[in-house]
């Protein structure tokens, strides 16, 4: 809905510059009548338009900066417009490898394989963002998700290998603290499926 608002108005700006345009535009025009057989087929008015529109320069757009590269991208993951969010993140990888947002754009990606539940692309994003030198505040999140992930697609091993990882890495992580609770109800679980059995 927001699209279509701003987009309507771009349209009316749009209509408003022609409006003026055509204004001006008659005073430039031959003083000749146009002849009776082509006053049906095209009209000045519809001449003048058509003559407008052609002329009309189109202002040329500014690339964006790796930031407002970066916050559009993720202006459309938090509108839940999946589909462009994850084309932008795309693009500012291609873009900007090297950039100030590359291992976020990594994560955010991995997230919306997640949501649409394409665990194995999912995997793989958290994981180029982990692979990533030197600290990221996302690696401990990246690492929880990505357990979540092999989790989703059955492979349980995988899951507690990762927790574990986390655990062992980033300790004092909230992540981790999730990690150890996991970890702990699951202990429990086993425990008490083997003391009933």
């Amino acid at each position: 809905m927001e699209n279509l608002a701003t987009q309507t108005q771009a349209l009316e700006l749009k209509i408003k510059e022609l409006e003026k345009k055509l204004e001006t535009t008659p005073k430039e025009l031959p003083k000749e009548p146009p002849s009776p057989s082509n006053a049906t087929a095209t009209s000045p008015d519809n001449a003048t338009i058509i003559a407008a529109i052609k002329h009309e320069e189109k202002p040329e757009e500014k690339p964006l900066s790796e930031a407002q590269f970066y916050e559009k991208a993720y202006s459309y993951y938090q509108k839940g417009d999946l589909k462009n969010a994850k084309k932008l993140f795309e693009e500012y990888i291609e873009k900007f490898p090297k950039g100030k947002w590359i291992g976020q754009a990594y994560f955010w990606i991995g997230e919306i394989y997640f949501k649409e539940q394409k665990y194995e692309e999912a995997i793989l994003n958290y994981q180029k963002l982990i692979e990533l030198p030197g600290w990221h505040p996302l690696k401990p999140s990246a690492m929880l998700k990505q357990a979540q992930a092999f989790k989703a697609l059955g492979d349980t091993e995988a899951y507690k290998i990762l927790l574990k990882k986390l655990i062992n890495q980033y300790p004092h992580s909230k992540e981790a603290e999730v990690a150890k609770e996991i970890i702990k109800i699951n202990l429990f679980f086993f425990y008490s499926v083997r003391i009933y059995s």
